[in-house]
């Protein structure tokens, strides 16, 4: 199973040094493909992000003729 998981980092533009903030992934991760965007706020205390979940059902008959 693929986690889908948002990855952000946290830049020092006088150094260019990256180093991890967080990371995003809906609670319940099945069917989700994408997510996209993540906005945050200047102060970077809240954020917000959507995701697209896609599910399906899957029969199985058995005995046919």
């Amino acid at each position: 199973m693929q986690q889908v998981t948002v990855r952000i980092f946290r830049l020092d533009v006088a150094t260019g040094r990256r180093e991890p903030w967080k990371e995003f992934m809906p609670s319940d991760p099945a069917g989700v493909g994408l997510i996209n965007p993540v906005f945050l706020t200047p102060d970077g205390r809240h954020y917000v992000y959507s995701f697209r979940r896609v599910l399906s059902d899957l029969y199985l008959a058995e005995g046919l003729r």
